[in-house]
């Protein structure tokens, strides 16, 4: 089902991919709570009770906050977002884990999107110093693109000079 709403996301055919993310969604969220209970049958007291507290839970929750933001329905694709967001800050290994930068990225999409330009600013600042952190000074068209969009969005706020600064320093790298 999740493969099936990342085809139909890419393919533009939104209310397709939410009802593919949905079903995958629903289906997470029953494994974990079978697997909760089997647990607690079985005396095991470590096993997670909070059903969304799952990686491809809060997978399927971004791609179907994405797809409603490309619909335009901000209020779903926020509640979505944010709650993804959440689940993987739970889960996370380390505050620069690949499924965190994925949410902020989501939700910096979002807030741009309705004219929050400074919470878009604060996760896309996060996004550069994490990306920055994860290549270490080697050069990164991922890292350049981070940059890139820092820079757009400190022209949004106004900043002219550290906007120049980051395109420039991306074009660079």
């Amino acid at each position: 089902m999740y493969k099936m709403g990342i085809y139909t996301e890419r393919v533009k055919e939104y209310e397709k991919a939410i009802f593919h993310f949905q079903r995958s969604y629903e289906l997470y969220k029953k494994s974990r709570e079978d697997s909760a209970k089997a647990s607690a049958e079985s005396g095991n007291e470590s096993a997670s009770s909070n059903a969304e507290e799952d990686p491809g839970v809060a997978n399927c929750l971004n791609m179907i906050g994405t797809c409603h933001l490309k619909l335009g329905n901000l209020k779903k694709a926020h509640e979505h977002l944010t709650r993804a967001y959440a689940i993987r800050k739970v889960l996370a290994t380390s505050s620069d884990h690949t499924d965190i930068l994925s949410s902020k990225q989501a939700l910096a999409d979002y807030y741009d999107r309705v004219g929050d330009h400074y919470k878009a600013h604060q996760f896309k600042l996060d996004i550069f110093l994490m990306k920055r952190k994860l290549y270490e000074g080697r050069l990164s068209p991922d890292l350049a693109a981070a940059m890139s969009a820092l820079g757009a969005s400190y022209l949004k706020l106004g900043d002219h000079k550290s906007a120049l600064k980051f395109v420039q320093d991306s074009f660079e790298m």
